[in-house]
């Protein structure tokens, strides 16, 4: 089962003011729209299919309904839980078969919550949906991405957004660093999680992106490679 770097969360304030930052930087940024069940809305920033969310609340009320319950490891939790803290958050994982992924995580001692469906309504009212599952690791206090399958295999979602000019120019998502407070713990339970291979003591393969882990960092970070520089976000 192939699973692939999808995108990470970063909150803010305000979405939309991240959107003009970016591209004033020299990147291709777009709205996305509102996520009416979590209240909140977001503007992305696309390298290729990886990208970056900036998310921000659209109703504060909604937003505490949904994360005021028994499941504290959504997408959502960490913000929640860390007083709306700005910054990078959690990341998704890509997968093409989601029912089957949630089957091997449970076989290998892990709590998840779901599949669920989900959708966005798009700035032109267009609804783009997908289906979310939630993963925690009841042994450990490692961090869990969450998995995204988007009902479609990666070559019709890459000339949908090419369609829709999500798309630009603007390089490549070359590593995420993982925020942990234990490498080893981190690198055990991503393995037993999702059968990724080893690069290094510290990093993990998801494609063509690294996926390394930080005990120095305090919150994660994104790379992207653009116009043979690097960039942090």
């Amino acid at each position: 089962m192939t699973l692939l770097f999808d995108h990470i969360i970063y909150f803010s304030e305000d979405p939309a003011a991240m959107k003009t930052q970016y591209y004033k930087e020299g990147f291709h940024t777009v709205t996305g729209g509102t996520h009416d069940v979590w209240g909140t809305h977001n503007t992305l920033l696309h390298c290729g299919l990886s990208y970056i969310e900036f998310l921000g609340i659209k109703n504060r009320q909604t937003f505490e309904s949904y994360n005021d319950s028994s499941v504290d490891y959504t997408l959502m939790s960490s913000i929640y839980k860390e007083n709306y803290r700005i910054g990078m958050h959690n990341f998704a994982l890509r997968t093409t078969d989601i029912d089957a992924l949630s089957m091997s995580l449970v076989t290998e001692g892990f709590e998840v919550d779901g599949p669920h469906k989900f959708n966005r309504q798009k700035e032109d009212d267009k609804i783009v949906s997908w289906k979310l599952l939630f993963v925690k690791d009841n042994k450990t206090n490692v961090p869990m991405p969450f998995i995204i399958d988007w009902g479609m295999s990666d070559d019709e979602r890459l000339e949908n957004l090419k369609k829709t000019n999500v798309l630009g120019d603007n390089g490549e998502l070359v590593e995420i660093k993982n925020a942990v407070s234990s490498k080893s713990d981190a690198m055990r339970v991503f393995k037993r999680a999702f059968h990724l291979k080893k690069m290094n003591e510290e990093t993990l393969i998801l494609g063509n992106v690294k996926l390394t882990f930080s005990e120095a960092l305090q919150e994660n970070q994104a790379l992207i490679m653009k116009d043979g520089q690097t960039f942090v976000l």
